[in-house]
Parts: structure tokens; sequence; C-alpha cells
């Protein structure tokens, strides 16, 4: 990994790397950088990182759209439409919001939950 140098968001100081390491706080006022291995899963101020509601929405959408009979094609779709919606506000969050991986295995489950049912209505009709 390259090592470059940063300008930090609290005080503005441009901080270069020492010994061919990347900065993980700025030498003047402490704050820590945003992509340091450390603030992994927490926003600038420290608190933990937010799950988007639709991701959870999604997940849950997903795994009951399986073995729930004929309302699961239902299901499966509004997982669909849930997980690609959270994604999407996640996205545009700027790290804020977390959930990207729920509401990718709910956009799957849905996916599943959906294929299963809709065989199952062709195979009966």
């Amino acid at each position: 990994m390259r090592a470059y140098a940063r300008q930090c968001d609290k005080c503005g100081m441009l901080v270069t790397p020492r010994g061919g390491a990347t900065p993980r706080f700025c030498p003047t006022c402490g704050h820590q950088f945003l992509d340091s291995p450390a603030y992994a899963g927490q926003r600038s101020d420290g608190s933990p990182q937010a799950t988007a509601g639709g991701a959870v929405a999604s997940l849950v959408f997903g795994i009951l759209s399986i073995p729930i009979p004929m309302i699961g094609l239902i299901l499966g779709i509004a997982a669909i439409a849930a997980g690609v919606r959270a994604k999407k506000r996640i996205e545009h969050s700027g790290g804020r919001l977390g959930g990207q991986g729920l509401a990718t295995a709910g956009i799957t489950l849905g996916i599943i939950g959906a294929g299963i049912w809709t065989l199952f209505c062709a195979a009966v009709l």
C-alpha cells in the first residue's frame, strides 16, 4: 500500500507520511482519519454507524419469502425493491449509514423466494 499525504477535516493541516506509513491521526489536533483501519464501522464523532432500515426490512422480507406459500412471491418482490432502495441510500449517505451486506442478502433471498414461488405457480397452472 502506498502512503499519501492527507488534509485533516477538523483543522485543515496537511499531514505528510513519515517512514512510508500512511498517517492515521492528525498530529496537530489528534483527529482520526476516516479510512484508518480503526475507524471501520464508526462515524467521525466515534459513535457507531447506523444501519439503514430498508436493509433490515429487505432481509426480513427475503427470509419470509421462502417458506410462506403464495405471499412469498409478493414478499420476494418487496425484498428486492427494499434492498435496492436501501443500497442506494447507503451509497449516498457518505458513510453515515451501513447495512450493505444486509441489503445484498435481502435482495438475494428475495430473488430466490420470488423464483421459487414463480416456478411453483407456473407448475400448478
